[in-house]
């Protein structure tokens, strides 16, 4: 009898202490699968001399750490996902970005069913029912409208490219290597093959002379005719 009594209070020490550390590691959020494996294992030995508010409260405890795990694997995997819809959208693809985000609204839409069946709600199942059918008509124009969107910039950017090999061939057909070989070809020319050019100096010697011999007779003219103004003007001032 004594043996019992001591089983069952360390049966109780274990367990107590075991839903203490998984509260603990539950409120930080620092719980792990070993660690509840662990609590398990510890806080098995001796079950049986459990009472039942204490295996029950043992067991809740126990379940709170199991969804404590499984929100912060869903909340690693949205944050991954996250990550490569980001991705996605950075490269162009918007597709990856609307794939998930239709996964999250199906999982809510069923998990707000699948509480309205525990309820035994038919009103509210068969609007749940009906709401996850229209998102997935949703998703499925969506997808439809996106890759028509694609094929029509593809067209658009085919037709551009077009356009320009167009006018590339309406351009001269004179290149830039076009240009180097003429000047080369400038460059390997030989000066010196041209036929000699005779000047005769004397008869451009003759020709300067007589154009400077105008030249002064003109000069001699305009000094002459502006000498002769000049002595018609001061006889008239002196009254002649």
């Amino acid at each position: 009898m004594r043996e019992d009594i001591i089983a069952t209070g360390e049966a109780m020490d274990r367990a107590n202490e075991a839903m203490t550390r998984l509260e603990g590691k539950i409120s930080d959020g620092s719980i792990t699968a070993a660690d509840l494996s662990f609590e398990i294992d510890t806080s098995a030995k001796g079950i049986a001399q459990l009472d039942s508010a204490t295996l029950n409260k043992l067991n809740a405890t126990i379940d709170k750490a199991k969804q404590k795990i499984q929100d912060l694997a869903d909340e690693a995997r949205k944050t991954a996902e996250d990550l490569d819809a980001e991705l996605a959208r950075l490269k162009g693809d918007d597709s990856v970005a609307q794939d998930l985000e239709q996964k999250r609204k199906l999982a809510e839409l069923e998990e707000k069913l699948a509480k309205a069946r525990e309820r035994q709600n038919t009103a509210e199942i068969s609007q749940y029912e009906r709401a996850i059918e229209l998102q997935r008509q949703i998703y499925s124009e969506k997808k439809r409208q996106y890759e028509e969107d694609k094929k029509q910039q593809a067209e658009r950017d085919r037709q551009a490219e077009e356009r320009r090999k167009k006018s590339e061939n309406k351009r001269p057909d004179k290149t830039p290597s076009d240009s180097s070989s003429n000047s080369a070809a400038a460059n390997d020319f030989n000066f010196s093959e041209l036929p000699p050019v005779q000047i005769n100096t004397g008869e451009l010697a003759n020709k300067f002379m007589s154009l400077l011999e105008k030249e002064r007779d003109k000069t001699a003219k305009v000094t002459l005719n502006t000498f002769m103004d000049d002595i018609e003007r001061e006889a008239k001032a002196r009254g002649f």
